[in-house]
């Protein structure tokens, strides 16, 4: 394209070499005739000087085709780097994070592109057997190819990879891991199927910074080698931890009774046992709630009357007007097991003595619960049961609920609030070939803590806490996004927080949660997407529907011919080739499925586009 309505065919064929050709013969001629001629040499030299420039001015156009044309066909191996060869390429820009290599896509490519696929692409660019993808999508704009940096504080708005199966989600976050382990910043990776490659590359990042004790590994599947991680450790409501439990019961609408019904018992409960000092865990509120709460209630009336009607004075003899004596005529008439029996009473104890001077909402709220009608509350709590069931069952149980008094297990407890605080990296496989649906409630119950610590930083987070970022990176995200992690993405900057996602298609957002407006909720707040191979078409309209459209130009040719039936030798015809202009997306979207692994489009922060080439990190150089 060299004007606004003059058009260059950069794949036709190379008609300047013939013009070369001669132009170059004639030079040469001509320098031959000053051997044989009587006239002057110089006037030849200068003939054949003469030809050599027309040469040179016919050649360039020329070079500058056939350059476009072999980078199209140029077959790169994928790169491979160590992470010494990596920290040197980052070291040029130590405020930025390295991508790999790519070019501005605009729209010249865009035309280029469009004028190929007029053509057979294989005819003109043929496929290496055994290539996967196009080779010349990149090749449009080698020559300018360069290293693809992305400042931190553009990541601080979020980063979505976008990739079928195999097309280099993982190894891209390979990369990427390393790099903020490098940079200092504390690393949270939560991978649903429990990639071995990308564990062993974060520990060994670990590893190879002198901070080996800094890397934290769960996995399900090894509980033996596993920390335990307490995910209702981080809150400042009891509400909180409710909300966290309660959005894991599946619901099609947002107003489901059940899970309203089971957000409010739960938070009974958990205000019940701060109020007594003691720390929710979720096998004690499975047990709660399967076992009965009469325990519960008793330790919470006799706490509360305790502190506003104390039953003895400082030398531990009994007050006759402190609730343990005024309780007594209760306790005795009480009739059933032993420690039902104790709970009524003093629950009509309350109702009759406490109450009129001391009445407490946690009390009565726990009360309401105890006195409901024992089959209905069953019944609302159903949906509730399976997902503390499968949060509490056998090793998740150990792993999830540590017993801090325990002094047989040695294994590690932490929570996501001390990982970060001390600028750990944390590992979360959580086994999702094996058991989807308990590996998508882990996820969503540790995002949900995640987010509880983002609102803790930003709300009473110290200059220190505050001192470490915190990268977290979601593999596989649609199998565990929920609205916490929305909230996250949200207003986790603010907190410190760089949130990297990965999925398959953009359409698993949507089967996740339930409607496209949700979906859209997550893309809303994610400024850099790098888009991979992609087979779905959703997925491929979304990148089409978000670029601007550019303005593509063609040459269309025609010709015709005729002759009189009366008079057969009167022959005419005519030729003729016009120019118009078509509106196209900037990348068309049935290009999305023929882009070769690790190579893709980018569309980062302030409107930059790019296509754009990744890496494999290697431990070693191979041989």
């Amino acid at each position: 394209m060299k004007g606004l309505t003059t058009f260059e065919d950069p794949f036709r064929p190379l008609y300047e070499k013939w013009s070369v050709g001669v132009w170059l013969a004639s030079s040469l001629l001509s320098a031959l005739v000053t051997f044989v001629s009587p006239y002057p040499s110089f006037l030849f030299y200068w003939l054949s000087a003469f030809f050599l420039v027309m040469a040179a001015v016919r050649a360039w156009p020329a070079m500058k085709l056939w350059q476009v044309q072999a980078a199209m066909g140029d077959s790169r191996e994928l790169p491979m780097l160590t992470r010494e060869e990596l920290m040197e390429i980052c070291a040029q820009r130590p405020d930025s994070l390295f991508m790999g290599w790519g070019f501005e896509w605009t729209q010249e490519q865009a035309q280029i592109t469009y004028t190929l696929g007029r053509y057979s692409p294989e005819k003109l660019v043929p496929r290496r057997e055994g290539d996967m993808g196009h080779k010349w999508i990149h090749g449009i704009g080698a020559m300018t190819e360069k290293p693809l940096f992305v400042p931190f504080d553009h990541l601080g708005t979020h980063t979505l990879i976008v990739g079928t199966t195999g097309a280099g989600k993982t190894r891209t976050f390979d990369s990427l891991i390393a790099q903020t382990i490098a940079r200092g910043m504390s690393v949270l990776i939560i991978d649903p199927k429990g990639d071995k490659e990308m564990c062993e590359s974060a520990r060994m990042a670990c590893v190879e910074l002198g901070r080996p004790d800094d890397f934290v590994y769960f996995h399900p599947a090894h509980p033996e080698k596993s920390v335990r991680i307490d995910p209702l450790k981080n809150f400042n409501r009891p509400t909180e931890l409710a909300s966290r439990i309660a959005s894991l019961i599946p619901s099609e609408t947002g107003s489901d009774p059940f899970a309203a019904f089971a957000m409010m018992a739960i938070n009974k409960l958990c205000e019940s046992l701060l109020f007594i000092h003691e720390k929710p865990s979720l096998i004690l509120l499975r047990r709660l709630l399967e076992g009965g709460m009469y325990g519960l209630m008793i330790k919470v009336i006799e706490t509360h009357a305790e502190r506003v009607m104390p039953g003895y004075d400082a030398n531990g003899s009994e007050l006759k007007d402190g609730w343990v004596h005024l309780a007594k005529p209760y306790v005795n008439k009480g009739k059933g097991s032993a420690e039902e029996n104790k709970a009524l009473a003093l629950i009509q104890f309350y109702r009759d003595i406490v109450m009129k001077d001391h009445s407490n909402p946690i009390v009565e709220g726990l009360m309401a619960s105890i006195e409901h009608d024992s089959s209905h509350f069953g019944k609302m709590v159903t949906s509730l049961m399976p997902v503390l069931t499968m949060l509490t069952s056998g090793a998740m149980g150990e792993l999830l609920s540590p017993n801090y008094d325990d002094p047989d297990d040695e294994r590690p407890i932490t929570d996501f609030g001390k990982i970060t605080r001390n600028g750990q990296v944390a590992y979360i496989g959580l086994d999702s070939l094996s058991d989807a649906m308990v590996a998508s409630a882990v996820g969503a119950l540790f995002l949900s803590d995640l987010t509880a610590v983002a609102g803790d930083r930003y709300n009473f987070g110290t200059k220190d806490d505050m001192g470490v970022k915190v990268a977290l990176f979601v593999d596989e995200a649609a199998e565990v996004v929920n609205p916490p992690l929305i909230q996250l993405l949200n207003k986790g900057r603010g907190s410190g927080f760089s949130v990297y996602l990965a999925t398959q298609t953009l359409s698993d957002f949507i089967t996740r949660l339930g409607s496209k407006d949700m979906a859209y909720k997550v893309l809303g707040n994610i400024n850099n997407i790098f888009f991979l191979r992609a087979n779905d078409i959703g997925t491929q309209e979304y990148l089409a529907d978000a670029l601007p459209q550019v303005i593509v130009r063609k040459v269309d040719a025609s010709q015709s011919a005729k002759n009189e039936v009366d008079h057969p030798l009167i022959f005419s015809g005519t030729i003729s080739e016009s120019l118009s202009e078509e509106e196209v997306p900037l990348v068309a979207a049935d290009l999305m499925s023929c882009i070769p692994n690790l190579e893709g489009f980018a569309k980062m922060s302030a409107g930059r586009f790019v296509k754009w080439r990744s890496f494999i990190l290697v431990p070693k150089k191979a041989a």
